[in-house]
């Protein structure tokens, strides 16, 4: 009797039986990080049980500040150039919701101008509704837009609206915290921005184009709402 008993407990010291752990998970292959990894961009990566080794951890830290880099860059890229453009009107003296430069002929491969083409004079000015709404008076035919300072379009203006359709008319701009009324008769523009970059070109025969820009000089006026004055041009 006492041989089987430490035969038993020999037998139960030498095999021992173990209960699987309650929430112990059968994990795939595929999901598990693998200690060597070939990369496109930072080559070889390497890791201890899912974690990275010093040199892939300096590697990939490295490429995620210049990848950060690079986004934060392009996407200034647009919000740069508007006020680069802004700071060259405010160089010959423009002002903005106030003065607006005319090209007094055609552009050409001299005019310092992003894809401009060379069959209509071109309009520009700067428009801010910080301070309030402001006026834009047309009595002639324009092809034209109001982009914001992030590039963005912000609204149509000439032709191209439905409600101007090259008659003209008085365009009420606001931001649109604006709380006050729109003037009965106004073409409204509301904008999430307050700098504009107002951009128009002059329709008409090419031949009529100084015509034209003398009477776009005599009819257009900008000025802030309930401010009315007269266009200061620029040639």
């Amino acid at each position: 009797m006492k041989k089987l008993i430490l035969a038993a407990i020999v037998s139960s010291l030498a095999a021992p039986t173990f209960a699987a752990p309650e929430y112990s998970a059968q994990v795939p292959s595929e999901v598990i990080t693998p200690d060597k990894v070939q990369s496109k961009y930072l080559g070889e990566l390497n890791y201890t049980f899912g974690a990275p080794n010093q040199d892939t951890f300096n590697k990939t830290r490295d490429f995620i500040d210049t990848a950060t880099a690079v986004r934060v860059f392009l996407s200034g890229i647009q919000v740069a150039s508007m006020q680069g453009m802004f700071a060259g009107h405010e160089s010959v003296g423009m002002k903005p919701n106030h003065t607006v430069g005319i090209s007094e002929g055609m552009l050409n491969a001299r005019s310092i101008w992003l894809t401009p083409n060379t069959t209509t004079p071109y309009v520009t000015s700067e428009v801010d509704v910080k301070d309030g709404p402001v006026i834009l008076e047309l009595s002639t035919p324009v092809l034209g837009l109001l982009d914001n300072a992030a590039f963005n379009f912000a609204g149509k203006v000439g032709v191209t609206h439905p409600e101007d359709q090259g008659k003209g008319g008085k365009y009420f701009i606001y931001h649109q915290s604006y709380k006050g009324d729109i003037p009965q008769g106004y073409i409204p523009i509301e904008t999430e921005g307050f700098q504009h970059w107002l951009l128009l070109r002059i329709v008409g025969d090419k031949s009529a184009a100084k015509t034209n820009i003398a009477e776009l000089k005599d009819t257009l006026k900008l000025y802030p709402y309930g401010k009315r004055k007269l266009l200061n041009s620029l040639t």
